[in-house]
């Protein structure tokens, strides 16, 4: 059996051009959904889930209170995985925490992790070994290649894959 597996990034929440209720609407409408999550093992938002440091008057912030609330509900509710890793510095600055807080605060309790630094995990609750690698962590993703192969957890038998860009990376 195959581990079912969403991948999200540069979504870019409270963006000047595109509008954030935009954006939501579009995320409820083709990813967080009952139809979605049913059939769904993991989410992972690998970086740049926001655009920019959002201040608490900003327009639209009540609707990304709405999607991080329906995320937790519907991850909860079919025990979804949801993995998050830091964007772009320049982007995220660490806003994307909040879903840690309002999961433990509002009593959600699902499985979310937040990864902000370059490291490979065993995350037994997928089965899968996955490398996380922070954007603008090292020059070049040579580079990065490079620390990751020589991590314990890998086996010489794996190679190194990567899905993402701009915000992060997995390996």
């Amino acid at each position: 059996e195959c581990t079912r597996i969403i991948f999200i990034s540069d979504v870019h929440l409270g963006h000047r051009y595109t509008p954030t209720t935009y954006i939501v609407d579009n995320l409820l409408l083709y990813v967080v959904n009952d139809r979605v999550f049913k059939e769904l093992d993991a989410l992972i938002i690998s970086g740049d889930l926001f655009d920019k440091l959002l201040k608490l008057n900003v327009k639209g912030l009540s609707c990304i209170h709405r999607l991080i609330f329906e995320m937790l509900r519907l991850a909860k509710l079919y025990n979804v995985a949801i993995r998050i890793l830091e964007g772009t510095p320049s982007h995220d600055m660490e806003q994307a925490k909040i879903i840690i807080d309002i999961n433990a605060y509002r009593g959600f309790n699902a499985d979310v992790k937040y990864y902000d630094t370059c490291q490979i995990i065993n995350d037994e609750a997928l089965g899968l070994t996955i490398g996380y690698i922070q954007d603008e962590h090292l020059d070049s993703y040579i580079e990065a290649q490079a620390e990751m192969e020589g991590h314990p957890l890998l086996s010489p038998s794996v190679s190194m894959h990567t899905i993402g860009a701009g915000g992060g990376s997995i390996a």
